[in-house]
């Protein structure tokens, strides 16, 4: 930006020295001022003519403190600190800093930029801090820091405030992990170590653990005191089929830690695996089994033992004690036997003999092949608001999971049974609104155990199904009356769905005069939905109804009369 601009570096450096903006002319410093009043100024220059009107500038004469350096903090180093402070938020405040620093023990401040700080920023580096190192040299103890900014107007800030002091960063000698054993009674892992002599900054150590011997290891114990060479690691609810190296991290009083040499223990394997998952099993009419199920998540199984029960969950007994290197395993169980069920269940064995708890144990149903006894369909009628209604009687069956309806067209006489829907067991009722119209329908119903064999049809009702009057109701949306005594009557067309698209039709108006019956006074093409009807008799009322009429002969319900008074 500076490059672009063709006096980029004189505003810059008057920008951040009051006395170069003195010398360049670029700077006023008005004396003679009264407090309370506000200014107007204007700057103008002699040759340049510009064609923008000058700016008011408006001050009103008030001081206002300049605000300390934003952002200011101090990290620690070694034999160093570094001072920073926000660069975005000062930039358009102060041109220049000065830093200064007070020594332990002193109550003077000494200022350590001579000449003050000058920073300039380039726009292509990201620069977030303003940054300064003081070097302590090997000086101990805290060390107070303070900073000021300076604007174009020799103004100078607040300052900012803060602590510091030099870290060692140093790590210490590194403990010598000589010994690590399991003990069988107490389920522990002692590990012992010895302290250099040189390490009298210890603040602490820490013992970490990892499965592996290079990386991802984790503090099992506390921070323990730096005397201590001693530590008891309990395995007793830990899965020890896994490697344990061990490692010991020392910590001083900076924060530097140093770490000893890996060592593994070896635990032996008592605990079971974890069983097979997502056991599935299937059964054939022969009887043949098949079942499979997903590997344990333990990564030392060696195989699987299959067991079944015939008469409960608990009584298992092994089918085969040969290991079993798959996930499946097949065989075939006698059919002639009383009980309906069998029972199975999986276990895992690891490579030391452990064996898993059950997988999941499954019940499966034995084959059968003898149908339930037939349902008794107690009763079928028809309703012009709900439809068919059906009742039946439960197959005496207590095998049975579902029911199946039956229906056909009884004056069809090449029409079958066709399967409509099901029930649950515990559903003995069923409500039928797809069923065929004007026309005579047979219902019956049939069982089906848990085995899906199937009982013969029930006895057969048969319902007589109207033709539905109600589907095909067709209303007036509008009847006025016009000047020369003409009626305009404007009605609906009837609902698409319901229709059928090969259906011809016409519709049928009635009519009659104050107290008369409704006749039928014309037949109207199915295309119109209007009609005019020129009327004789004044302050009577005119009837009016509408009904659709069908090739065949079948109509409509006729819809409710409506009148109006001629006058």
């Amino acid at each position: 930006m500076m490059t672009d601009n063709l006096h980029g570096f004189a505003l810059t450096i008057a920008d951040r020295s009051p006395l170069a903006a003195e010398i360049l002319g670029l700077r006023y410093v008005d004396h003679n001022v009264k407090a309370g009043e506000t200014y107007v100024y204007s700057i103008e220059t002699k040759r340049l003519k510009s064609n923008l009107p000058p700016v008011d500038i408006r001050v009103i004469n008030e001081f206002e403190p300049l605000l300390a350096p934003e952002g200011f903090s101090i990290l620690k180093r070694d034999d160093a600190v570094n001072l920073r402070w926000l660069s975005n938020s000062n930039l358009t405040k102060y041109g220049s800093y000065i830093v200064e620093r007070q020594n332990p023990g002193d109550t003077i401040f000494h200022v350590l930029t001579d000449p003050p700080l000058v920073f300039i920023k380039e726009p292509s580096i990201k620069q977030p801090y303003y940054h300064f190192i003081d070097s302590l040299h090997g000086n101990k103890g805290v060390f107070r820091y303070r900073v000021k900014g300076s604007n174009a107007f020799g103004e100078w800030s607040e300052y900012a405030y803060g602590l510091g002091y030099s870290m060692d960063r140093t790590p210490p000698e590194p403990v010598s992990l000589y010994s690590g054993d399991y003990q069988k009674d107490s389920n522990q892992i002692r590990l012992a170590w010895t302290i250099p002599i040189n390490n009298v900054d210890i603040k602490y150590h820490q013992v970490q653990v990892s499965e592996n011997e290079e990386y991802n290891y984790s503090a099992v114990s506390a921070q323990l005191p730096a005397s201590d060479t001693v530590f008891n690691f309990n395995v007793k609810d830990m899965f020890i089929d896994r490697p344990f190296y061990f490692k010991i991290i020392s910590v001083d009083s900076f924060g530097n830690q140093s770490t000893s040499i890996v060592r593994y223990v070896s635990v032996p394997d008592l605990e079971k695996p974890l069983p097979p998952t997502n056991l599935k099993v299937t059964i054939d009419t022969t009887g043949q089994i098949l079942a499979t199920w997903s590997p344990s998540k333990s990564h030392d199984v060696e195989g699987y033992y299959i067991f079944y029960s015939n008469d409960d969950e608990s009584d298992f007994t092994m089918d085969d004690n040969t290991l079993q290197k798959d996930t499946f395993y097949t065989w075939n169980i006698p059919l002639n036997t009383l009980t309906k069920n069998i029972y199975l269940a999986i276990k895992a064995a690891d490579d030391n003999y452990n064996r898993s708890n059950f997988s999941d144990i499954i019940k499966l149903r034995r084959p059968d092949k003898i149908p339930p006894p037939k349902p008794f369909l107690s009763q079928a009628f028809y309703d012009e608001e709900s439809g068919v209604n059906l009742s039946w009687k439960q197959s005496s069956a207590s095998d049975v999971e579902k029911y199946f309806v039956y229906r056909k067209n009884i004056k069809d006489s090449l029409s079958t049974w066709k399967l409509i829907d099901s029930t649950s067991k515990d559903v003995i009722e069923y409500n039928d609104n797809q069923y065929p119209y004007d026309t005579q329908v047979g219902y019956s119903i049939r069982a089906s155990d848990d085995f899906s064999n199937i009982s013969e049809f029930s006895n057969s009702i048969p319902v007589n199904i109207p033709f539905p009057k109600k589907k095909y109701l067709v209303s007036f949306q509008k009847i006025e009356s016009s000047k020369n005594m003409n009626v305009n009557l404007t009605w609906t067309k009837p609902d698409a769905n319901n229709m059928d698209k090969r259906a011809t039709f016409k519709y049928q108006i009635f009519r009659s005069v104050g107290n008369d019956e409704l006749e039928l006074y014309k037949e109207v093409p199915s295309g119109e939905t209007n009609l005019k009807d020129k009327v004789e008799l004044k302050n009577v009322l005119y009837n009016y109804a509408i009904r659709i009429k069908f090739e065949n002969g079948k109509t409509g319900k006729l819809s409710q009369a409506k009148s109006i008074l001629i006058q």
